[in-house]
């Protein structure tokens, strides 16, 4: 099924790039339109990897989901649209599709063009604190004060539930390999139990759906976090392949 969602794939990302260009596009479907490329561009990458064991086509297409979506970040801060629905750090994907491509400049951007205070009725609050988390671990420049205060609204707002995304974050900001290999394997238990969830209430399985329930992206970007703290890791995790954690071999093309 994937390897013959390609070519249409492709083709159809092309050419709804071209709508990206048009500068008499309302914002909110420039918010729209750039979702729905970004995760477009997610499903090329993991399935550029799965059939055809490419890097390259891993990386730069996980590059072009978060280029997308800097496009977006950049028109709203350039026309002060800051009530686009789609202005939220907890719509994070982009974010850990460049820390996983390795492309910690880009990531970075993202970071710091996304808003810094939870969006209300636009994002969840869980999703606020780790599309945040995962930029200000990439950048500790930020400072420790603002990692433990979003660690504790993220406490504060499971109330006492569970959420490995939070453990995973504690064992990075501590650098504890033996924590974060522990919550780690829980956290791909939750994407599992994600996707068994997804599958039961009868999710739509279009080529993009079913490629990224094949590879945890954001996964791949914690495990990137945790090489830059020079933490040791599993080689091979599940949904999280080794081959998946190398660096690309042939430079960003540029599209």
């Amino acid at each position: 099924m994937l390897q013959e969602a390609v070519e249409p794939l492709a083709y159809e990302l092309a050419f709804w790039m071209q709508g990206l260009d048009n500068p008499e596009m309302e914002i909110a479907e420039v918010a729209k339109l750039s979702a729905e490329l970004a995760s477009g561009f997610r499903a090329m990458a993991i399935i550029a990897m799965a059939t055809a064991g490419s890097i390259d086509g891993f990386c730069h297409n996980l590059i072009r989901s978060a280029l997308v979506r800097s496009r977006y970040l950049q028109r709203v801060h350039d026309s002060r649209a800051f009530d686009s629905h789609h202005f939220a750090s907890g719509r994070y994907k982009p974010l850990a599709d460049a820390i996983a491509a390795g492309e910690y400049t880009l990531a970075a951007k993202l970071h710091q063009l996304s808003p810094t205070a939870w969006q209300g009725r636009r994002e969840y609050r869980d999703d606020f604190c780790f599309g945040r988390l995962l930029g200000n671990l990439l950048l500790p420049e930020e400072g420790d004060t603002v990692v433990s205060e979003l660690l504790e609204e993220f406490e504060t707002y499971l109330d006492g539930n569970s959420d490995a995304r939070l453990d995973v974050c504690r064992a990075l900001v501590k650098a504890d390999a033996t924590e974060f290999n522990m919550s780690f394997l829980a956290l791909i238990q939750q994407f599992e139990e994600q996707v068994a969830e997804a599958i039961e209430r009868g999710e739509m399985e279009t080529p993009i759906v079913v490629a990224q329930r094949k590879v945890f992206i954001d996964g791949l970007a914690l495990l990137r976090l945790a090489d830059r703290r020079g933490m040791a890791t599993e080689k091979e995790y599940r949904y999280c392949p080794s081959l998946a954690r190398r660096q690309m071999q042939s430079p960003f093309p540029g599209q």
